[in-house]
This record gives C-alpha cells, structure tokens and sequence, in this order.
C-alpha cells in the first residue's frame, strides 16, 4: 500500500512540475500584459494632465507623439535617479506637473538640438552623417 502512495506521489508532483512549466509563460505574458495596460493608462492621463496638445506648435492628434519634457532640461538625470518609468510617472503626478510640459517629438527634438542637450556621442554620430 505504502508503495502504490508513493508512486501516485510522484506521479503527482511529476504532473504538478509539467503544469507548472506550461503555465509560467503564459503567467509571465499576463503580467507582462497587464503591467503595460496601466502604463499606457497612467500615460494617457498624464497627457491629459498636461493639457493634452503640444505647447510650442499645438498638435494635438496622436497621443503616441506626445513627450514629457522637464521645463528646465534634466530629464536623464531625474530618470535616473528614480529608476522606473512607474515611479517617474508617480514623480510627475505628485508635482501636478509644475517641473514638465508636452512637447510633440519634433519640437523636443528641436528644443534638445537648441539647448545642446544631447549626448556628445550622438552629436559626433550626427556631425559625420550631415558632413556625408
């Protein structure tokens, strides 16, 4: 008897083991799924937050081209420091949005080239492809 238990016991763990194997991806893609749901959530209504339309040209019809961009450069920095775009979110909504404002990316990118706020890597990439 005791060796009929211990063999349904390892039947059973060895089921258990199988399942749990063919379950852990689809958990992993749940989670996945679900924590990029309430990114996107968080996102748009920060956009909202912020007015929801580009403040230097006024473009107002894709949310997808909207950038959060700190008023007074240092954006790398404060990424950084709090690691997580969750927590930058969370930074942003605990200031009401005073340090921030919604660029489309045409104009963040024409206010970084105009503050020189870019990488000097990435400039010396960019002077060797415009001299071409």
């Amino acid at each position: 008897m005791k060796v009929v238990n211990r063999e349904k016991k390892r039947i059973s763990e060895a089921r258990f083991r199988e399942k749990r194997r063919r379950t852990r991806p689809e958990w992993r893609t749940f989670i996945n799924n679900y924590l990029a749901r309430r990114k996107m959530s968080r996102r748009r209504k920060l956009i909202e937050m912020l007015g929801g339309k580009c403040v230097k040209c006024g473009f107002n019809s894709d949310w997808r081209a909207f950038q959060i961009d700190h008023i007074k450069g240092g954006g790398c920095q404060e990424r950084k420091r709090l690691r997580t775009i969750d927590a930058y979110y969370k930074d942003i909504e605990k200031e009401g949005g005073r340090k921030y404002q919604l660029l489309c990316a045409n104009c963040n990118q024409i206010k970084q080239y105009d503050r020189k706020e870019h990488s000097p890597g990435n400039l010396k990439n960019f002077k060797k492809e415009v001299s071409r």
